[in-house]
């Protein structure tokens, strides 16, 4: 039963209390995150013996209840602030925000303490990548952080085609000669390309079907990698299994610039952070052993802006829990 239909069991009465109480729970949630006391220095998470590890997230996590504009973006960077993060990926998946937004962005994040890796969201043959990323690639090297700019390999093909497992090898030689390209042009803005694993198959057959690990068999060092710890169960559509995730990782390790934090249980996709068929303590070692900091949590995208910020919170409770990281205060 959807919304409107659960709020018309209510009597006019009570349907005017719940709505009073909504806007005054928005409310002050809203005036406690924009609350920042001057004289008061913010905690930031830090990892525990892990201490070059930087936590962050990505603002995929508010894709359906916040706009990708200039003011909502700062409201982003100024939660991250606020709530001891380090640094976001900004996803901006049409490349909509202006270079001189952009600018502001990078100096009102500079100013709050937060790095930015800024991220489209397009596959490398998708018919309009390189309008997306001749955009995103002007944008991305204005902000300080990864220095990065990210791509997918799955994307309108398998939109498409539901049933669709990896790529053929024509479709493999596209991506890879597109990769070269970007990563080459990637390169002169300062900034080193990077690829997702998504949808496609964790691996192929090597014949009829390829998938992720195939194409950075084929693709060279140019290229780097930007693994998500879920997606390699919950979104391939042929998933990789634990040993073959950390096979992955170690093998890549070198060309790896930052990672996702997703959970994945029964291959289904987690709304906040909790234990993962790829066990979170060897990420952290491998990431911190290889000095790759950057971490970023992803998590669905709530509809609601507060409920998308509650989970985010509640994933930093979870990995507080794990004993993964602490709050710590900064020097001022």
């Amino acid at each position: 039963m959807d919304k409107r239909h659960r709020f018309g069991e209510f009597s006019s009465t009570s349907r005017m209390a719940v709505v009073i109480l909504l806007m005054t729970s928005a409310c002050s949630t809203q005036s406690n995150r924009d609350a920042v006391p001057k004289n008061e220095v913010a905690s930031r998470i830090v990892f525990v013996n892990r201490p070059d590890l930087k936590l962050g997230f990505t603002t995929q996590n508010f894709i359906e209840s916040l706009p990708v504009d200039l003011e909502h973006a700062k409201e982003l960077v100024r939660y991250a602030a606020q709530h001891g993060c380090h640094w976001i990926e900004y996803r901006d998946p049409n490349a909509e925000l202006t270079l001189a937004d952009c600018r502001e962005i990078a100096a009102f994040a500079r100013a709050q303490g937060i790095e930015i890796a800024y991220a489209n969201q397009r596959s490398l043959i998708d018919s309009d990548f390189w309008e997306i990323f001749e955009k995103g690639v002007v944008n991305a090297a204005v902000f300080e952080g990864p220095h990065t700019i990210r791509a997918v390999l799955s994307g309108e093909l398998f939109e498409a085609d539901a049933e669709k497992k990896g790529f053929t090898k024509d479709e493999l030689d596209q991506l890879v000669a597109t990769a070269e390209r970007a990563a080459k042009m990637a390169k002169e803005h300062g900034l080193q390309l990077v690829i997702e694993n998504g949808l496609e198959a964790f691996a192929g057959d090597g014949e009829t079907i390829y998938g992720y690990r195939e194409f950075f068999d084929a693709v060279s060092e140019a290229v780097n990698c930007q693994p998500d710890t879920g997606n390699f169960f919950c979104a391939a559509r042929i998933p990789a299994s634990p040993e073959q995730a950390k096979k992955f990782l170690d093998d890549n390790i070198e060309r790896t610039s930052y990672i996702h934090l997703k959970s994945s249980v029964d291959h289904e996709f987690q709304a906040v952070l909790t234990d993962n068929a790829l066990d979170f303590d060897y990420v952290f070692d491998l990431l911190a052993s290889h000095q790759v900091p950057y971490i970023a949590i992803e998590l669905v995208p709530a509809e609601n802006a507060d409920q998308a910020y509650k989970n985010h919170e509640a994933s930093v409770e979870y990995l507080k829990r794990s004993g993964h990281v602490i709050s710590e205060k900064k020097t001022p």
